[in-house]
C-alpha cells in the first residue's frame, strides 16, 4: 500500500472495528427486537432506516467536503485557520437544518401515518407517534455526520470509532433494558434512540474541536463556502440520487404491502445492509489518503493504493456475496429461528445482498473521483439510473412484489458498476481499467462463487441450530480461503503478515 501503508492499514482496522461492531450489534439484535416489539413494529424500524438515510441528502455534501478539505489541510493545501473557519461555517448550516427537520417531522407525521402506511395490529396513533419520533431522532443525529466527517478527514479514525463502538453499544443493546422495564413498544424504542442520539452528537462535536489545529477563534467565512461550493454541490446531487436509488424500494413497498409483510422485507434489507458496513471502514480510511496523494501529485503511490485497496474490498465482498447468495435461507433461519421468515424473505435476501455487493464495488472508484474533486460522472450516472430505476421498480413491485423489487435493485447496481468503472478510467487512472477487472475483481469473485456452488451441492442439509451453524461456518471458511488465494496482492500481503508474525514468535525470548 506504499510508504503510509501501516497508517492506512490501522485506519482501516479502526474503521472496521467501529463500523463492524455497530453493524454486528444491529443485525444480531434484530430477532430480539422482533420478539419484543413484533414484526409489524419492526417494519416501522425499517422505515426509520429510510428516514435516517435522508441525512445524506439534507447534508448538502458538507460532511464529504469537510472530510476532503481537512485531509488536504493536513498536507498543507489549506491553512489551519481555513480549516477551523470551514468547520465553524458548516456548523452555522447544520444546526438550523436540524431544527427544520424536527419541526417538519412534527408537522408531517400525522399525514403520513394516515395516508401512507397500512397497520394491522398497531393503531394509527401509534404509527403517527413513531413517525414523529423518527424525525426527532434524525434531527438530533444530523450534526454528528459533520463532526464524524471532520474526524475522518483528520485521520483520527481510532478516536472516532471508539466513540462509534460506545454509542452503538448503548443504542442497540441498551435499548433492551427500557423495552423490558418500561414497555415493549416502538415508542419506547425510539425515545431511547433520541436520548442516545443527542449524547452522540455532543460527544462527536467535542472530539472534533479537541483534535482541530489550534489557532484564533473560528468564525463564519462565506468565502470558504464559495471555494468549496462546486464540490459540495456535486456531492449533494449524488447523495440525493443515492437516497432515492437506495430507499425507493422501501417507500414503494411500504405503500403496497401491509406492515407485517413489509417487516419481512425490512428484515432481509437490514441483513443485506452488512455490505455497506463492510465497505464503509475501507472507504472512510482510504478516501483521505486518496485525497492526500492527489494533492501531492503522487500518481505512482495512488495507482498502487487504488489496486491494493480494491482487491482487498473484492475479497471481502466476494465471500459475503457468495455465502449470502447460496445460503440465504439457512442464514435467515439461523438468525431469526423463524421458518416463516426464512421462506418469505430468503430469495429477497439473496438478491438484495448481491445487489449491494455490486454497489459496494463501486465505492472505492467513487472515493477516487471525490479525491480528484470530480463529481460529474457519478452524478450523471445516478440521474440516469433514477430515470430508469424508479419506473422499473414501480412496475416490478406492482407485478411481482418484494422479489421483483430486489431483482431490479441487483440489475441497477450491476449496470452502474460496469458503466461507471469504464467511464471513470477514461479520465482518472487511465489504462488501469483492465487491471481493475482482471486482477482486482474477477479472480476473487470467480473463486468464491465457484466454491460456493460446489459446497451448495456437496454439503448436506443439516437440521438443528448447531449443525446448521457449523455447516455455514465451514462454507464461509472454505469460500474465504478460495477468494484469498485467488487475489494475488491480498494473498501476498496476508502471507507477509503471517511470516512476520511467525518470525516474531520465533525470535521472542522464551520465559
Amino acid at each position: 500500500m506504499g510508504p503510509d501503508a501501516p497508517k492506512t492499514r490501522r485506519n482501516i482496522i479502526a474503521s472496521a472495528v467501529g463500523q463492524g461492531w455497530s453493524g454486528l450489534l444491529s443485525i444480531l439484535l434484530i430477532p430480539v427486537y422482533i420478539r419484543l416489539i413484533g414484526v409489524e413494529s419492526y417494519g416501522l424500524v425499517g422505515l426509520f432506516v429510510t428516514v435516517q438515510a435522508a441525512l445524506a441528502v439534507l447534508d448538502f455534501g458538507l460532511a464529504g467536503t469537510i472530510n476532503r478539505e481537512l485531509a488536504r489541510g493536513s498536507e498543507g493545501a489549506i491553512t489551519s485557520a481555513q480549516m477551523r473557519n470551514l468547520v465553524r461555517t458548516f456548523e452555522y448550516l447544520y444546526w438550523p437544518i436540524a431544527a427544520i427537520i424536527a419541526i417538519m417531522s412534527v408537522a408531517v407525521a400525522p399525514v403520513l401515518g394516515e395516508k401512507w402506511l397500512t397497520p394491522v395490529q398497531l393503531s394509527r396513533s401509534d404509527v403517527t407517534e413513531a413517525l414523529t419520533l423518527m424525525g426527532l431522532v434524525t434531527a438530533a443525529l444530523f450534526p454528528s455526520s459533520l463532526y464524524g466527517g471532520g474526524l475522518t478527514g483528520l485521520q483520527k479514525q481510532g478516536l472516532l470509532n471508539t466513540l462509534i463502538v460506545v454509542f452503538s453499544t448503548v443504542r442497540s443493546a441498551g435499548v433492551i433494558v427500557p423495552l423490558l422495564v418500561v414497555a415493549p413498544t416502538i415508542q419506547v424504542f425510539l425515545v431511547w434512540q433520541l436520548l442516545i442520539s443527542v449524547a452522540q452528537t455532543a460527544a462527536f462535536m467535542l472530539a472534533l474541536w479537541w483534535q482541530m489545529p489550534r489557532g484564533e477563534r473560528p468564525k463564519f467565512a462565506g468565502d470558504e463556502l464559495v471555494r468549496v461550493r462546486s464540490f459540495a454541490g456535486g456531492v449533494t446531487g449524488m447523495a440525493a440520487a443515492s437516497f432515492v436509488l437506495m430507499q425507493f424500494d422501501r417507500i414503494v413497498l411500504a405503500s403496497l404491502l401491509d406492515l407485517k409483510s413489509f417487516g419481512y422485507y425490512a428484515t432481509a434489507a437490514a441483513l443485506a445492509s452488512v455490505i455497506p458496513r463492510v465497505v464503509a471502514p475501507v472507504s472512510s480510511a482510504v478516501y483521505p489518503r486518496y485525497s492526500q496523494l492527489v494533492a501531492s501529485q503522487d500518481d505512482h503511490g495512488l495507482r498502487a493504493l487504488y489496486h491494493s485497496t480494491n482487491q482487498f474490498m473484492a475479497v471481502q465482498l466476494a465471500v459475503i456475496g457468495a455465502v449470502g447468495f447460496y445460503f440465504s435461507d439457512s442464514i435467515l433461519l439461523l438468525w431469526t429461528s423463524s421458518p416463516e421468515m426464512s421462506s418469505a424473505a430468503g430469495t429477497v435476501l439473496a438478491l438484495l445482498l448481491l445487489g449491494n455487493v455490486f454497489g459496494g464495488l463501486s465505492n472505492l472508484p467513487y472515493s477516487l473521483q471525490l479525491a480528484h474533486g470530480y463529481t460529474k460522472l457519478s452524478l450523471s450516472l445516478s440521474v440516469i439510473g433514477l430515470f430508469v430505476y424508479v419506473p422499473a421498480l414501480w412496475l416490478a413491485a406492482n407485478a411481482g412484489g418484494a422479489q421483483a423489487a430486489a431483482a431490479t435493485w441487483l440489475v441497477l447496481n450491476l449496470s452502474l458498476l460496469l458503466a461507471g468503472a469504464h467511464l471513470m478510467h477514461r479520465r482518472i487512472l487511465v489504462g488501469e481499467e483492465l487491471a481493475w477487472f482482471a486482477r482486482d475483481l474477477i479472480p476473487a469473485f470467480a473463486a468464491a462463487f465457484a466454491t460456493g456452488l460446489l459446497l451448495k451441492a456437496l454439503l448436506p442439509d443439516l437440521r438443528g441450530t448447531i449443525p446448521s451453524l457449523l455447516n455455514l461456518a465451514l462454507a464461509t471458511f472454505l469460500i474465504g480461503v478460495a477468494a484469498l488465494l485467488a487475489a494475488r496482492d491480498v494473498r501476498r500481503m496476508a502471507m507477509s503478515l503471517a511470516s512476520r508474525w511467525i518470525d516474531a514468535k520465533i525470535a521472542a525470548p522464551r520465559k
